[in-house]
């Protein structure tokens, strides 16, 4: 289910008693919503679904290719930048809506 920017899903241990065409169907979902590694140990623990869907499989082999180690520096130095800056140098709180609450 989804609600504003929030995935609700089901836990694992529930995920793993649903029938193979609904957790074929939570997999795919969980994988279009970006939450790849709730995705992939699903696919993991059920051999089922492995049968079932092996085309899945290159999904989390090319999701393990993309982080390269430039990403990662590249991640690391953004993040010393802003730790660095250390403020948005505003002399009032910009995600306020209303002066006074």
């Amino acid at each position: 289910m989804i609600f504003g920017d929030a995935l609700f899903a089901l836990s694992p241990e529930r995920a793993h008693i649903l029938p193979l065409e609904k957790k074929f169907k939570l997999v795919v979902c969980l994988i279009q919503y970006g939450l790849l590694d709730y995705a992939q140990e699903l696919f993991e623990m059920d051999e089922g679904l492995k049968n079932f869907a092996p085309q899945l499989a290159r999904v989390f082999i090319l999701q393990k290719r993309r982080r390269s180690r430039v990403a990662t520096w590249i991640d690391k130095l953004v993040l010393l930048l802003l730790f660095w800056r250390q403020t948005n140098h505003l002399a009032w709180d910009s995600d306020r809506s209303w002066p006074i609450r």
